[in-house]
């Protein structure tokens, strides 16, 4: 008996392509004077991780009453002259506003400070000075206790003289990068001791966040690269027994 070949197999198709990620900012020049609008509003949305310990698994929500204040860099604190606008209240979703803050046309250069009884302290620094508006400003916090719940899932001794960075990777589209290694200096030389925890191998939607936990407290250089990609370093305050947050991009805006 003679029987009919077997259907072609179908074809076998090799995972997808990595994304492409677009650096095409990273020959953009420097704000300069004069580039900016007489007043600029920074927006965006607190939001929490919160984690099971049971199933060990994670959620991000919103977090209302949080109270934001906006500050210059640099300053010993963001009282009187030191503070550029606040204090603004986070709303039920979590979202909140900033300004207007008064330019003179020139690049702002501060940072902003979110605080919430019962959470961990956090500095936000943008990426470089600002000369527009910002929305979407990502604005990450923790219960304290769920904090230490993390840092023992994770078994690092975080120590209270030291803080702790949230590094938000990104390429010039805003599009989280995956896969980047962070760099981060202080005097030049890379910090040691640190433990850096990438958020997207742990869940799909921490993709471009990591948590880099025993960051001495002082002034701190931060970077990026992936592959032969090298994205822009600048300089954040880490605060102990704080957190510091920050976009590393490839360039400027």
């Amino acid at each position: 008996m003679v029987t009919k070949d077997a259907a072609v197999d179908a074809k076998v198709y090799m995972d997808a392509p990595p994304p492409q990620y677009d650096f095409t900012c990273m020959s953009n020049p420097a704000p300069a004077d004069g580039q900016a609008p007489a007043d600029i509003t920074l927006s965006g949305t607190v939001q929490e991780i919160s984690v099971n310990p049971v199933a060990m698994t994670a959620s991000i929500d919103p977090v209302a009453g949080a109270t934001l204040n906006a500050c210059k860099a640099g300053a010993a604190n963001c009282a009187a002259g030191n503070k550029l606008a606040g204090p603004a209240t986070s709303a039920t979703d979590g979202t909140w506003s900033l300004g207007p803050i008064a330019t003179s046309t020139n690049p702002v250069d501060g940072y902003m400070t979110l605080t919430k009884a019962t959470y961990k302290n956090v500095n936000i620094f943008p990426p470089q000075a600002l000369i527009a508006s910002q929305a979407m400003i990502p604005a990450l916090t923790f219960k304290t206790t769920t904090f230490q719940l993390l840092v023992g899932a994770l078994q690092i001794d975080q120590q209270a003289a030291n803080g702790t960075m949230a590094v938000f990777v990104t390429d010039c589209a805003n599009t989280p990068v995956d896969g980047a290694t962070v760099t981060v200096k202080q005097g030049g030389n890379d910090v040691q001791g640190t433990t850096d925890f990438d958020a997207g191998a742990f869940d799909a939607m921490g993709a471009g966040v990591h948590l880099v936990f025993n960051v001495p407290p002082g002034d701190t250089e931060v970077a990026a690269t992936l592959g032969s990609q090298t994205f822009r370093a600048h300089v954040v305050k880490v605060v102990a027994d704080e957190m510091t947050e920050t976009i590393v991009r490839p360039g400027y805006f």
